[in-house]
């Protein structure tokens, strides 16, 4: 079965080419378009990994990442997925509990072998 993906961005152009490159990739893709919304779909899809963007409206990124490892989420990989490269952003993603930070603009391979790193990194932790 696919590893199922939440992609959690505001920018809808950026949602659908992260689904297309990941659902290419084999993967199966949620979509969320803001923080709340992003912590909706965690708690309802149970998703393997998460790719969350740090500026969005309603609720941010980071805000998302520490509601999302508050329900209990231990085990699932956050990975920021932002144009903000600036440390303290940075910092904070980390000590809300992200695994990881990816800058955009991306490369799609990049962006897969990051994914993939992540998830069997879970994979071997859960085992």
């Amino acid at each position: 079965m696919a590893s199922k993906i939440l992609i959690v961005d505001d920018d809808a152009p950026i949602r659908e080419l992260v689904r297309m490159v990941l659902s290419d990739a084999g993967y199966s893709v949620v979509l969320a378009s803001d923080g709340v919304e992003g912590v909706e779909m965690f708690q309802k899809e149970n998703p393997d990994l998460v790719l969350l963007d740090i500026l969005m409206p309603r609720r941010n990124g980071i805000d998302a990442c520490k509601k999302m490892r508050e329900s209990n989420a231990k085990h699932t990989p956050i990975l920021m997925f932002t144009v903000s490269s600036n440390d303290e952003n940075r910092r904070s993603a980390y000590e809300a509990g992200c695994n990881g930070y990816i800058t955009k603009p991306f490369d799609a391979e990049e962006l897969v072998k990051e994914i993939e790193k992540h998830l069997t990194s879970k994979a071997s932790s859960l085992s």
